[in-house]
């Protein structure tokens, strides 16, 4: 039997703000800017009242019993998962596996909507694949025994609990650890969460709409030019939020080694653009699907459009709400071979730049174009006919 699901996927000591030479000066310009910054959003009467904007929606989005159901299906899911994890038998683990992706569905029906029932779908599906990677490689290292490759030290062999909140979708027995917690990276990680939430806020769910709305009233360059940056900015300032203030604060506090969130998806093709979006999915990806399907004979092209399938309806799963509903993150995910395709062939022809196609495609194209579908008129269409 070869090896697939408890391949080791963290060996190595890497970091967001280690591999800077930041300096002295450099982290005092960073926590002082920091600290006015914030100063600013609870001093100044506008950016307060964003914020005060903020909580309050996010509070109005939550349902009664919102965070129950989300502690009761990850609760069951990870007690039937530890409770089956070593079982030899393909059909107990696959039909455990099956059954944890279906009561998914329970905090699916709860209701919670807006930015904050992303928040949670997002933390429950997290969870749901850290269950399948536990599963699926306790019961190889069950019959091949635990993979020998090397770690770099300091190590740490990881309880179910710390694998829980740890940074990482792959289990593995033992993680490369940090020697101890950086209070400095651990303030600038802090201080970068208030501006980079209420940025994201303030571009997607109040200057987007707005212009969207305005650019279906009244379409124009100008007012697509706007919702071109607000939604790049919106986009940056969401990913600086997620990928480098809460991952790298989480990865601090547990001192987890390996803190290569993401790579450089702004200089990178279509085909290598969200494996470096996300590293931490596109190991677990590579990992748990990839490779088993390329064991079962099934080609990287059609692996490939098989995970960008299943890819589309997580999207879709995860952020459809905020998008009412029109099958743009399914859309989005399942175009990305087609797209590929496309480029490679217009590379082929007119000597078309990869990395330029896709900044193009995703950013000057791509993000404005979800902006203007997500608050586009029901009856756009219907109108346009009757015209």
């Amino acid at each position: 039997m070869e090896r697939v699901h408890s391949k080791c996927a963290h060996s190595k000591h890497t970091g967001i703000l280690t591999k800077a030479e930041i300096g002295y000066g450099g982290w005092a310009w960073l926590v002082i800017s920091l600290c006015l910054i914030n100063y600013q959003i609870c001093m100044n009467g506008r950016m307060y009242e964003l914020f005060s904007l903020l909580v309050t929606e996010s509070l109005q989005c939550l349902k009664q019993y919102t965070i129950l159901f989300f502690l009761l299906v990850n609760v069951v899911r990870w007690t039937i998962i530890y409770f089956t994890s070593e079982q030899l038998s393909s059909g107990i683990v696959y039909g455990t596996i099956s059954f944890c992706i279906a009561i998914e569905s329970i905090l699916g029906f709860s209701g919670v909507a807006g930015y904050i029932g992303v928040i949670f779908r997002y933390l429950s599906l997290t969870q749901l694949m850290k269950g399948i990677s536990y599963i699926l490689a306790r019961r190889e290292v069950a019959i091949l025994g635990i993979d020998d490759q090397t770690i770099e030290k300091p190590k740490e062999e990881v309880s179910l609990l710390k694998f829980i909140i740890l940074p990482t979708l792959c289990y593995q027995r033992e993680y490369p650890v940090l020697p101890n917690i950086s209070r400095y990276n651990v303030l600038v990680y802090i201080l970068l969460l208030p501006p980079s939430a209420l940025l994201t806020y303030y571009s997607l769910r109040v200057k987007c709409y707005s212009f969207g709305l305005k650019f279906w009233d009244e379409p124009s360059l100008d007012t697509y030019i706007n919702i071109f940056l607000w939604s790049n900015l919106g986009w940056a300032s969401g990913f600086i939020f997620v990928f480098i203030g809460i991952f790298g604060l989480l990865g601090e506090l547990t001192r987890f080694g390996d803190q290569s969130f993401f790579e450089a998806w702004w200089n990178a093709s279509v085909s290598t653009y969200w494996r470096k979006w996300n590293s931490q999915v596109h190991k677990w990806i590579k990992r748990h699907v990839h490779r088993a399907l390329i064991k079962r004979n099934i080609t990287t092209r059609s692996s490939r459009i098989i995970i960008f399938l299943v890819s589309g309806i997580v999207h879709e799963y995860i952020i459809g709400d905020v998008l009412n509903y029109r099958g743009i993150g399914f859309i989005t995910m399942a175009s990305q071979v087609p797209l590929d395709t496309f480029i490679k062939f217009g590379m082929q022809w007119v000597k078309l730049n990869q990395e330029f196609a896709a900044t193009v495609a995703f950013n000057v194209i791509g993000a404005p174009c979800l902006v203007l579908v997500s608050v586009m008129p029901k009856d756009f269409f219907k109108d346009v006919i009757k015209s």
